[in-house]
């Protein structure tokens, strides 16, 4: 075995990294001026303000962040309410921005055995050879992977985010032929729900106000977790403003497949304003060799892991002063302004621009 290097450097040894965001459930809402989303906002106002209530009842739980079971069990609720749809749209979305995970020849071979015995024909179309590790896109291009990553990590598939990049990224920085711009995401969910009104950690207290509730709406947020191998400068908020667009149906759902094309070119324009950084904090690192290769260092475990009273409590004193300065009237202006410039001018041009491309790639095939 190759020894354990003794130098540890912060920010160039972590396998993986996390931030957090806190999004206002009011930006993946239909619009309450728009006519036709009218009645689907109503319905969706109403499903929203029982699913809530929920959620707060959970998050008063002793035992929420114990294992629980999906179904079944004693003492979990079999009534639980749907989530809203808005909320299926966006984990939707957030599936959307994830790496997937190739398979290794034995699951290939399995796979193409499975296929053959239903078609009874040979899988000729396959972009794979299951005779070998070399990997290709329906382009021929090669799929590029993740290696020296822990575990399975390394079979996830590096896509370009050059087109999420911070535009003041110039030249090589932000280039697709730059190694820098190829990053797997690993993991984009939701975590929690926050009430900046009532109690940052939404303990369900008794007296909530209705979500329906213009005032009251504008303080509750969902808190977005994004894992990867790394992030490229700008690259979440960008991400955040393609969010909102796909679960408020403005852009496709294959828009991240098209986005993160190496030949794909997509114009930066105001997508990402300077308000968006204010909601998005960094939220921990993995060292993944280390944690496994210690020796029993205490010390070192203990500064990885961050479920502990102390810094949860910190981390909604984070969020309380990050939103300190986002919730003020000019704030919201700008909000409701850059909502509605995404949804009328930079959403269309970006539908067509990936029917343009997709038009294009059929052509050339």
């Amino acid at each position: 075995l190759v020894p354990r290097s003794t130098k540890f450097y912060a920010e160039r040894s972590f396998t993986q990294s996390s931030y957090r965001y806190l999004l206002p459930i009011e930006w993946i809402l239909p619009s309450i001026d728009d006519s036709d989303n009218g009645t689907r906002r109503s319905d969706e106002m109403s499903q929203m303000e029982e699913w809530w209530k929920h959620v707060a009842a959970q998050s008063s739980s002793t035992s929420q962040r114990k294992h629980q079971p999906r179904s079944g069990g004693q003492g979990q609720s079999m009534s639980s309410p749907d989530s809203p749809q808005f909320i299926k749209r966006l984990k939707q979305s957030l599936k959307a921005t994830e790496s997937e995970t190739v398979p290794n020849r034995r699951s290939r071979r399995q796979a193409a055995a499975n296929e053959k015995s239903k078609t009874n024909t040979a899988n000729d179309s396959s972009n794979i050879d299951l005779d070998s590790d070399e990997y290709t896109n329906n382009d021929s291009s090669p799929i590029r992977l993740a290696p020296g990553r822990f575990g399975q990590l390394w079979r996830k598939r590096r896509r370009c985010w050059s087109n999420f990049a911070h535009p003041q990224l110039t030249g090589m920085a932000s280039s697709p032929g730059h190694e820098a711009v190829w990053r797997t995401m690993d993991r984009a969910r939701i975590v929690g729900f926050v009430d900046l009104q009532n109690n940052d950690n939404d303990d369900g207290g008794s007296e909530r106000d209705s979500p329906n509730d213009t005032s009251t709406l504008r303080n509750m947020h969902i808190v977005l977790e994004f894992r990867a191998d790394g992030f490229v400068v700008g690259q979440i908020p960008r991400v955040i403003s393609a969010l909102v667009a796909m679960t408020n149906g403005w852009i496709p759902q294959n828009f991240f497949d098209v986005a993160t094309r190496p030949d794909a070119y997509i114009p930066s324009k105001n997508t990402a304003p300077p308000f968006l950084d204010k909601r998005l904090y960094f939220h921990t690192a993995r060292y993944h060799f280390h944690e496994l290769t210690g020796n029993g260092d205490e010390n070192f475990a203990k500064t990885i892991h961050t479920e502990s009273e102390s810094e949860q409590n910190w981390e909604a004193d984070l969020r309380k002063r990050l939103m300190g300065g986002a919730t003020s009237s000019m704030n919201r202006k700008e909000e409701d302004s850059w909502l509605a410039e995404l949804r009328d001018l930079v959403s269309p041009e970006l539908r067509q621009l990936i029917q343009t491309f997709e038009t294009d790639s059929i052509e050339d095939h």
